[in-house]
């Protein structure tokens, strides 16, 4: 989810015991967008008294990504859900660029997706879901469901999400609100009980996605708050965790740690998830001896077509399905292609003899 004003994702790891087994069945992840430290702090100051997420704070996660300082929704969530940082504008895949000191440089090809904490989960057995107060295709709920070179792709990503058979999935939507619901949800959520008709007017002017630039003058001219940026920082963001395993981070990690994290709690293997679901096809079906072609008859539904003797497979961009000869068979995962090599499971790569 990203949000144009002074930016730290903060995460909370909550994992729940699931009888006297030594894992964990659930892990739920929260990232509320832009609450940084000086946030919490002047929530302490308007509650005054500690919150309720004080006791299980544990350490500081650090933000950047692999090719620069400050990152965007899209590759910090993509550290997140896949343990490997990326580059700007990336959803769950490999980047191009790796210059920062001490970012691991992945000994995956640059652009090819890799599985994320959600998706290992699924092959496990385990439900899954997103909930975002943005669009579910939005950068960091897309992180976590769906994989694309750019976080602009929607459509692609809300393809991949719809076929990536996560159980729950639900997004928020924007809707231009009339003066007397703009001035009670004003009220309501933000303690401003005394709008102008002018700030009024220019709230239900605000484009999707821009709210912050109109809303937060408003606040800071009766809080007697500055605003220092409209846009993402790099500082380091609290982590807030609990643990009945008693195993949670601590100090300074890295963004790509909490995945890693999560996945050694709930006995899940990243890397083999990446292998289940994301095989080169154009190399390994040339190993078995296949041509292999992209059909873009349709250029928004491009398919990728196998052929050997008298076997034929076809599987479309975005989906999880294929059909040899003619007939429906289900892929463990989406097919995911980049624009130059098509990404499938290795169940599909199975059916070609």
């Amino acid at each position: 989810m990203r949000r144009d004003k002074e930016k730290g994702i903060i995460l909370a790891v909550l994992i729940f015991l699931a009888g006297m087994q030594a894992f964990a069945q659930s892990v739920i992840m929260l990232i509320p967008d832009g609450m940084s430290v000086a946030g919490t702090t002047l929530a302490r100051f308007y509650k005054g008294e500690p919150l309720a997420l004080d006791a299980i704070a544990c350490g500081l996660v650090s933000t950047w990504n692999s090719d620069g300082t400050i990152a965007d929704s899209a590759p910090a969530g993509s550290a997140y859900a896949t343990g490997w940082a990326s580059q700007t504008g990336n959803i769950a895949s490999i980047g191009k660029s790796y210059v920062l000191p001490g970012v691991e440089i992945p000994e995956y090809e640059a652009q090819r997706p890799v599985a994320t904490i959600l998706e290992a989960a699924r092959l496990s057995g385990r439900s899954t879901g997103i909930i975002s107060t943005s669009e579910f295709m939005h950068a960091t709920p897309a992180d976590f469901s769906a994989h694309d070179v750019s976080r602009s792709n929607y459509d692609n990503l809300a393809e991949q999400i719809v076929y990536n058979n996560i159980d729950v999935v639900l997004g928020g939507i924007y809707e231009p609100a009339e003066a007397p619901a703009i001035r009670q949800t004003v009220s309501l959520y933000l303690g401003i009980a005394n709008l102008t008709d002018e700030e009024v007017e220019a709230i239900g002017k605000t484009k999707a996605g821009s709210m912050n630039y109109t809303v937060g003058p408003m606040v800071g001219s009766r809080a007697k708050i500055g605003y220092t940026t409209n846009g993402h920082t790099g500082e380091d963001v609290v982590l807030y965790c609990y643990d009945p395993f008693g195993q949670r981070m601590t100090g300074l990690v890295r963004n790509s740690d909490i995945a890693l994290y999560m996945a050694r709690t709930m006995n899940v293997d990243l890397a083999q998830a990446t292998s289940e679901l994301f095989q080169d096809a154009n190399s390994m079906f040339a190993k078995k001896g296949a041509k292999v072609a992209t059909d873009t008859t349709d250029p928004e539904n491009a398919v990728l077509v196998v052929t050997k003797g008298d076997q034929v497979l076809r599987v479309p961009r975005n989906k999880s399905y294929a059909y040899l000869n003619g007939r429906a068979v289900t892929s463990d995962g989406v097919a995911v292609y980049n624009g130059i090599k098509w990404y499938i499971a290795r169940n599909l790569l199975d059916l070609i003899e």
